[in-house]
């Protein structure tokens, strides 16, 4: 964890890997692992600005920007925001 990461944002990594867990309801040990890697925001909503700010740090990247049937940014986890988890 470094410390220019925030709670919320960690609370955000978090969220959007599933609390880290597989399927199976174990602690995933890799990012490939997790029961989901995704999260939407609605655009400059304070979680997008956040996810922005993730996504500048490099521990996030933007996978889907708005379109008419999904009007929200979805973002997903990095490894090296994954590794920020511990």
């Amino acid at each position: 964890m470094t410390p220019s990461t925030t709670k919320k944002e960690r609370d955000l990594l978090h969220h959007a890997v599933g609390e880290q867990k597989t399927p199976k309801n174990r602690k995933a040990k890799q990012l490939k692992s997790c029961f989901r890697n995704y999260f939407c925001a609605s655009p400059d909503s304070e979680d997008d600005l956040l996810w922005q700010g993730l996504v500048g740090k490099g521990l996030a990247t933007l996978i889907f920007k708005p379109r008419p049937m999904m009007p929200h940014n979805t973002y997903s986890v990095t490894e090296a925001g994954f590794s920020e988890l511990g």
